[in-house]
């Protein structure tokens, strides 16, 4: 058969839509650190998809979220700000 190539249109690449968590490996809490200043949603999931953990908050660079309740293991973070959304993981020891 035969194919054709279409134009690109654009192509966007968004840098620094990534997030810092800290201490990693962790026990206690993480300090999580977003390049955004808006409102954002953070979720944390475990490594089978589930939803572990939710927080708002607003207007805030960096914080400290509390992670003694979660079981030991990797765990994803999603932090959405309306716009963006920040992705990271780390390990809870």
């Amino acid at each position: 058969g035969t194919f054709k190539y279409s134009a690109v249109v654009k192509v966007l690449q968004q840098k620094n839509n990534t997030i810092s968590i800290y201490p990693n490996p962790a026990t206690t809490h993480i300090q999580l650190g977003v390049a955004s200043n808006k409102k954002v949603l953070v979720q944390i999931f475990d490594m089978q998809g589930k939803q572990v953990l939710t927080l708002n908050s607003s207007n805030q660079l960096l914080f400290k979220i509390d992670i003694t309740t979660l079981a030991k293991g990797n765990f994803l973070v999603q932090v959405n700000d309306g716009e963006v959304v920040y992705t990271g993981s780390f390990i809870k020891q």
